[in-house]
């Protein structure tokens, strides 16, 4: 398990959220194709723009600073993450290609994400049928980052999933500030923009890794993909609106142990699933948390379940509980 957790300190570092204002009730219908197409721009911006700006986390009472670059060209999304106080880490994405630095202990992970998702910001590619499990409402308007925006509230209808509040900027319709709420209305992280710029095209070198992040003699992980592959595991107790969308057999640069990745999504949302033999280190009934991130794992027949997401705990929870044999394991 440890090996599963360390590699995915970086994208850990990248989870997002929101909070809660007074809605305004939408009036009916019409208005609530307005909100739709409003999230649907919002999706479709966030993938095709190019823009650069500072963005500040606050999350477990603790605040984060990093810089985000963000290219599209040729249909293929790049982006660039760098961290503006420690821990120091620097994440490069180019399409699903992922690089992770880090340079206190210059070390370098190397992998392939499953889905073509910002570590940014998660969002649906289209917002049509989501009102079954959130509550769309307008919140009227602010200014982030000294831009005009348009607050769009999602309040979950169950407490397996975050509520969210997003200010979209009216002129280029990317998502300036982010909230997640608890089904308390309790704020549990947010994400703001204090300054960003729209660009026709993205200079190559405001994507490349800074030039300190030199590789020699530093350690490079790569994580190597196990091909045909067929799932050994079934899953009872998904929550509603989570769906499967991705399973894959992986070595783990750390111990070379192979670990299946099963991944759901409600669209907003992703919650991973690794299964890995039990190794020395494993522990049962094991519950963490960082800010929106929950983790749960257990031992099942000398496996250990890890469950991993920004969701409420009772979600990675129930998930983890329901795992069971579909087969005899890849692995045996």
């Amino acid at each position: 398990m440890s090996g599963i957790l360390s590699y995915f300190r970086c994208r850990l570092s990248w989870l997002l959220a929101g909070a809660m204002l007074a809605p305004v009730v939408l009036a009916g219908p019409e208005s609530a194709a307005s909100v739709r197409q409003i999230l649907n721009e919002m999706s479709e911006a966030v993938r095709i723009n190019n823009y650069h700006g500072t963005v500040v986390f606050l999350r477990d009472q603790k605040m984060e600073a990093m810089r985000v670059f963000h290219g599209f060209r040729d249909g293929v999304e790049r982006e660039r993450i760098v961290a503006l106080n420690s821990p120091m880490r620097e994440v490069i994405r180019w399409g699903k290609d992922v690089t992770c630095y880090l340079p206190d202990e210059r070390m370098v992970y190397v992998s392939r994400q499953p889905v073509h998702r910002s570590f940014l910001v998660q969002v649906p590619e289209e917002f049509e049928g989501y009102e079954q499990f959130y509550e769309v409402r307008l919140a009227g308007t602010g200014h982030v980052a000294q831009k005009l925006t348009q607050v769009v509230e999602l309040r979950a209808r169950d407490e397996f999933r975050y509520g969210r509040k997003i200010w979209i900027d009216q002129e280029t319709r990317l998502p300036l500030r982010f909230e997640l709420v608890d089904d308390k209305g309790v704020l549990v992280e947010q994400m703001m923009f204090t300054d960003f710029e729209v660009l026709r095209q993205l200079p190559d070198k405001m994507l490349l890794p800074s030039p300190n992040m030199e590789l020699s003699g530093w350690d490079v992980r790569n994580r190597k993909s196990v091909v045909h592959v067929n799932q050994a595991w079934s899953f009872d107790d998904v929550p509603a609106g989570f769906v499967q969308v991705f399973y894959r057999g992986s070595i783990m640069p750390t111990d070379k142990q192979i670990v299946e990745h099963i991944l759901f999504s409600d669209g907003f949302s992703s919650v991973s699933v690794y299964v890995e033999k039990k190794g020395s280190d494993s522990v049962a009934d094991y519950q963490k948390h960082w800010g929106a991130i929950h983790s749960y794992s257990r031992l099942l027949d000398g496996y250990q379940i890890t469950v991993l997401g920004a969701v409420p705990e009772k979600t990675v929870q129930a998930i983890g509980d329901g795992v069971g044999y579909l087969s005899v394991s890849n692995w045996q």
